[in-house]
């Protein structure tokens, strides 16, 4: 009997001739193996006592007996519950994360109920779908009588993996609100807007509350605390339901990288302090052309700053390129350099010319801690003469 929703799970019909006993044993491999997610389940009796078994043979089945004579007025009727009730859980949660390719067609980018073999990478901030199953068998079929009364009850979290990091901005487990099951089923937005490495991990600690002992006395709870385990312990299971039960499914490890990068503050300034700049060749004389002046800055695709893109957390070497409106005979002759980075002068000696056919290389150490996702840059830029 499902207490919490006033239905029947399902019925079946005993006897006992053993009259003067006040207990007794009915073995009935099958009494537990219902289909339907419970939050409060408990046996509800039903029975008519000082019934013979003279009377019993009246009948073809037991059902029978009980329909026939619980309208006799002859026989006495009684009612009870049983003293304990408990949850029926699902199994575990399967997860996809999805995305729609460029034909509108559902790519499922990583799941959790099969081995990763490849390093999951997302962009920070972009959207994507994430579906979840509440699963009540191995044959994966969805138990559609679980759902979740309110996102508080649902624990989905991005666990942060340090691992490899010195000093980032963000290191934050990131709890993922109002996220609800309904008919067994999880159909959400997903995304996070920042870089680095996570897990994604989805449990529910609520839902056999039913069987915890109030003072969360392990010795008198009817399930394991603090486990989501499928493999009975002394005839208990774990209380909780989760997207990494040990054995048949792993929590997603995901990074999450830049999804951009924008110029800020830019500005062109001769560095000589004259209206002109003479035309010249870098690769001969670096000292003379014009500068470029601008920030860097690490985004996500909803345009905030990645924090935690520096050079001791999560930050990669990026690549830059300039471009020009100039005709082809004259971008030949275009040159470009680095001439600092984050106000730190290179020496005309080892900067790195090269043509804007080519892209100039920005190392990750350049994003340093304490600047939070961007860098200061400056470019020199020259055209050689043709003649």
């Amino acid at each position: 009997y499902n207490s919490d929703e006033n239905i029947i799970l399902y019925t079946g019909y005993y006897y006992t001739n053993e009259e003067l006993k006040s207990r007794f044993d009915i073995n009935d491999s099958d009494d537990l193996k219902i289909q339907k997610a419970t939050r409060e389940a408990r046996f509800k009796i039903y029975y008519i006592p000082d019934v013979n078994s003279t009377k019993i043979s009246e009948f073809n089945t037991l059902q029978e007996v009980y329909e026939n004579l619980e309208n006799d007025s002859s026989f006495k009727k009684g009612t009870n519950f049983s003293r304990d009730s408990f949850a029926i859980r699902p199994l575990y949660y399967r997860i996809e994360l999805n995305d729609l390719d460029e034909n509108n067609q559902t790519v499922t980018y990583a799941t959790n109920y099969n081995t990763q073999t490849q390093e999951l990478k997302l962009v920070a901030g972009y959207p994507y779908a994430l579906k979840a199953y509440a699963i009540k068998d191995s044959n994966n079929t969805i138990a559609t009588h679980y759902k979740t009364v309110n996102s508080k009850e649902l624990n989905v979290t991005l666990d942060f993996d340090e691992t490899g990091t010195t000093h980032c901005a963000d290191t934050n487990t990131t709890k993922i609100e109002n996220y609800n099951f309904s008919n067994g089923e999880l159909n959400q937005e997903f995304s996070h807007n920042n870089v680095g490495k996570y897990t994604l991990h989805i449990e529910d600690i609520n839902w056999t509350a039913i069987d915890k002992d109030k003072n969360l006395n392990q010795n008198l709870s009817g399930c394991i605390l603090n486990s989501s385990s499928n493999t009975a312990v002394n005839g208990k299971y774990g209380c909780n339901i989760a997207s990494d039960e040990g054995v048949n499914l792993k929590d997603i490890n995901m990074t999450f990288q830049a999804y951009k990068f924008s110029f800020i503050n830019t500005e062109i300034r001769n560095p000589f302090g004259k209206n002109y700049v003479y035309m010249g060749n870098l690769d001969k004389d670096s000292r003379m052309g014009i500068d470029i002046f601008s920030n860097i800055i690490a985004q996500g695709y909803n345009h905030n700053v990645l924090t935690n893109f520096t050079t001791g957390c999560f930050a990669e070497d990026i690549n830059i390129s300039l471009h020009t409106d100039f005709n082809d005979d004259n971008r030949s002759l275009s040159k470009y350099s680095i001439k600092s980075l984050n106000n730190s002068n290179i020496s005309s000696e080892d900067m790195i010319v090269k043509s804007l056919s080519k892209s100039l290389d920005v190392p990750s150490t350049t994003f340093l801690d304490e600047n939070e996702g961007n860098c200061s840059i400056k470019v020199r830029y020259n055209i050689g003469k043709e003649y």
